[in-house]
């Protein structure tokens, strides 16, 4: 995903979302589950969907992408 020429979002394989994200939301998407995505530099983390069998939430993707594009604009 972009926006004025900044990429915010990107999909990793099947299962994975990674958004490009601010300090203060970057910190609590690791707090949540999300793991950091360093491939794409300091600014990235990826959320995972779990299993239906998982016993963690699931990811609310819309939420983060909101965040990303916010910060990209």
């Amino acid at each position: 995903m972009s926006t004025k020429g900044v990429i915010f979002g990107l999909a990793v394989g099947m299962d994975t979302v990674a958004f490009r994200l601010d300090p203060a939301m970057k910190a609590r998407a690791l707090l949540t589950g999300g793991v950091p995505y360093p491939e794409c530099g300091d600014q990235w983390v990826a959320v995972c969907h779990g299993g239906q069998d998982s016993d963690w939430p699931a990811v609310d993707v819309r939420f983060w992408a909101r965040k990303a594009y916010g910060f990209a604009r």
